[in-house]
């Protein structure tokens, strides 16, 4: 089984993955280190200020990671190439990246969604403060913004292909020991592989029409 930790910088995901490992469910498991760590050593801008290039390497080794494991290894990665979808959806909104780059980062996505790469995607929702841990950003509405193209896009896959996203999807929320037992129960109760035999544009729409508004300062109701 294949298993992927989803969602915007510091919500948990590898305090997650590494109380997985010391888990007797996961013992069996390998573990995938966050993609974008890797390309740190060559020095690319990442986050708001991330690239064409700086995406593309990440979205590969994203690619590389899924390679290297066959169908019959067990896996834990922390994030899965949809993060990197939903951060280069926010960076061509800003005019970071190009359309063609965007669509090109859709359809690789729709062909791991495809080819069930992973069975499981666990999102991890903001509830929780921000938490530096020197490599994400810091920036608290970024991160926020992040949050809602999460949201929007998984709606969206939702409301496209229901049946796969209620197979495959699941969202984590508590305390880490609630968020393993969610995940968990979810994993030993999956229903058989749901195929898509749409055709890829559907995602790449995910990626512009459909995506929520990014809430603001602005646009935040005050509670």
């Amino acid at each position: 089984m294949h298993i992927s930790i989803s969602g915007t910088q510091s919500v948990g995901k590898t305090t997650l993955l590494n109380e997985l490992k010391n888990h007797p469910e996961f013992k069996d498991y390998k573990f995938v280190e966050e993609a974008t760590r890797w390309i740190l050593p060559l020095g690319l801008p990442i986050n708001e200020e991330s690239t064409s290039l700086s995406q593309t390497l990440i979205m590969s080794r994203h690619l590389f990671n899924i390679y290297k494991f066959t169908d019959n290894d067990n896996v834990v990665a922390d994030r899965h190439p949809l993060d990197c979808l939903v951060y280069s959806t926010r960076l061509y909104k800003t005019g970071k990246i190009s359309e063609n780059d965007l669509k090109e980062f859709s359809n690789v996505v729709f062909n791991v969604l495809r080819s069930h790469s992973f069975d499981v995607i666990a999102y991890i929702p903001i509830e929780f403060d921000l938490v530096d841990d020197g490599v994400r950003s810091t920036d608290v509405q970024f991160r926020n913004e992040i949050d809602e193209y999460f949201k929007g896009i998984l709606d969206a896959f939702h409301e496209t292909f229901p049946e796969y996203y209620e197979r495959s999807v699941v969202t984590l929320t508590g305390t880490v020991e609630e968020r393993i037992e969610k995940l968990i129960k979810f994993k030993n109760n999956m229903v058989p592989k749901v195929a898509i035999n749409a055709a890829p544009e559907p995602i790449v729409q995910l990626t512009d029409k459909k995506v929520r508004k990014p809430r603001t300062k602005k646009n935040v109701k005050k509670k």
